[in-house]
Parts: structure tokens; C-alpha cells; sequence
């Protein structure tokens, strides 16, 4: 895990009301995983009428997971002139593999088995092995039907019977995650903070009040102007970058007048709609 934390101004005694503070937390995971399962049964009976049988499980179980994640923390606010700024940039990487095998075999016999029985079971146990893998597999089915033919040539044996089956199963999955948090003291524009920046929200109320008055002193009824001053506004927010804090305030800031601003207008429509109504009546 990496941290990088960035420090622009030692702490201001006191914060501002217009402080501003942003996160950011990313995850990606990723998993594959891979199982697979082989399983042989043989039966085997000689002409005596002795079995033997035979069963083998294979198993094999593989597992591959990553993990990122990296956290953004920052925060501005100004206080008595000096600006402070802190971020901190956290990072992490992991791995992690497992792998498990498991294999068992059992072998019952049924009977006394003379040496060629032996002998002869072996070389079938040989032969129906490579002759069911390589149809499992899809290999050479020509060469297969050779081998069956020189099975027949084990005279001490009756018959025989195999089993065999494989299954494997390839799982992908992956998970990404973002999420952003955004606070900020700025509450609205009636509840500034006093002194120096109360002038920049006396300023802003002032640049609200002109754009109110230029909506109502039009000849253009109040509630069309809403679909306008929300694509305006909208177009103002795309072009400021959301990952660079200072855009972030300059964001919120537009948020906030366009707020006000459109407050004032359904104001006016409600006002309008009234004074329609009483001439009505």
C-alpha cells in the first residue's frame, strides 16, 4: 500500500465557512478460477469368473484473485488570507493464488489370480486407458480401434467394461467500483459567511438579482425560461473537470446560483399564475 499526502500551507487557526472537501475510493477485483474433474472406473472379469476393479478421481482446483483500490482525500478552505490545501493519495495492489490437487485410486479384487490373469489384466488396464482417454480427448479414434482389436488377443480374460469422464468449468468474473463523496460548508447563499467573504456572496447575490430582473423584464413568460437556464448551467458544469479540486468549487458554485436563480423564476411563474387567476375571477 502506497500513501502520498500533500500538504500546501500549514493548518489555518481557524476554517472558513466555505471550506470544501472531496473523496474518491476506486476498487477493481478480478478471479478466475478453474476446476476440473477426471474420474476411471474399470471392470474387469476373467474367464475363471475372478473381477477386479478399478477407480481413480482426479481433482484440480486453481484460483487467481487481484485487487486494486486507490483513495483519493481532499480538501481546501481559506482562512485570514492563507489558502490551505490537503491531499492524500492512497494506493493498493494484491495478489493471491491457490492451488489444490487431489488424486485417489482403489483397486478391489475379487477371486485368486493366477499369473497370466495378471499379466493379461495389466495389459488391458494399459491399453483401455489410452484408448478412453484418446476418445475423451478427440485424438486419434483409427488408432483407438487398433488397440481394441489387440485386446482381443488376451485369452485368460471374459470382458471388461470403463468409465470414464472429465469435466472442466473456467469461471471470469471481475467487480469495479467508484463512488464520490462531496461535502462542503458552503449552505446557501442567505447563511455566508461575514467579512471578506460575505462580499463574495454579496456579489454573487447581486450578479442572481441582474439575471432575475433581466427574465422579469422581458416580454417571455417567466416559466420558459427554465429549460434554457438549465442547459446553460448544465454546459457551464461539463466544462469544469471534476477530478481537479478547484473546478470542484467552481462546480458547486454554479450549482448554487443556478439553484437561486431558478428559485426566483418559479416565483415569478407562481406570481404570474395569480395575478391571472384574480383577473379571471
Amino acid at each position: 500500500m502506497d500513501a502520498i499526502c500533500k500538504y500546501a500551507e500549514a493548518t489555518p487557526n481557524r476554517w472558513c465557512p466555505n471550506a470544501y472537501s472531496r473523496s474518491i475510493n476506486m476498487v477493481q477485483a478480478n478471479r478466475i478460477s478453474l476446476t476440473s474433474n477426471e474420474s476411471k472406473d474399470i471392470t474387469i472379469i476373467t474367464d475363471e469368473g475372478d473381477k477386479v476393479t478399478l477407480s481413480y478421481d482426479h481433482q484440480v482446483e486453481s484460483t487467481y484473485t487481484s485487487l486494486k483500490a486507490l483513495s483519493y482525500q481532499g480538501a481546501m478552505a481559506t482562512a485570514d488570507g492563507m489558502e490551505m490545501i490537503k491531499e492524500t493519495l492512497t494506493r493498493m495492489d494484491a495478489e493471491h493464488f491457490q492451488f489444490e490437487n487431489s488424486q485417489n485410486m482403489t483397486i478391489s479384487v475379487d477371486g485368486d489370480l493366477n499369473n497370466q490373469e495378471m499379466a493379461d489384466i495389466k495389459m488391458a488396464i494399459k491399453q483401455l486407458d489410452e484408448i478412453m482417454t484418446d476418445l475423451l480427448h478427440g485424438e486419434n479414434i483409427s488408432e483407438a480401434a487398433k488397440t481394441i482389436e489387440d485386446l482381443k488377443n488376451l485369452e485368460s480374460l471374459s470382458s471388461f467394461e470403463a468409465d470414464y469422464s472429465y469435466e472442466r468449468d473456467v469461471l471470469v468474473e471481475r467487480y469495479v467500483a467508484r463512488e464520490v463523496n462531496t461535502s462542503s460548508e458552503y449552505k446557501s447563499l442567505e447563511r455566508a459567511g461575514r467579512g471578506r467573504h460575505r462580499i463574495k456572496h454579496d456579489a454573487l447575490e447581486k450578479l442572481i438579482d441582474k439575471m432575475a430582473n433581466f427574465v422579469e423584464d422581458s416580454k417571455t413568460k417567466p416559466h420558459k425560461f427554465f429549460r434554457p437556464l438549465r442547459k446553460l448551467f448544465a454546459d457551464i458544469s461539463d466544462r469544469l473537470d471534476d477530478q481537479h479540486l478547484d473546478h470542484a468549487v467552481k462546480k458547486h458554485t454554479v450549482g448554487l446560483i443556478e439553484s437561486a436563480l431558478i428559485k426566483k423564476v418559479e416565483s415569478m411563474t407562481l406570481r404570474e399564475q395569480s395575478e391571472a387567476t384574480f383577473i379571471g375571477s
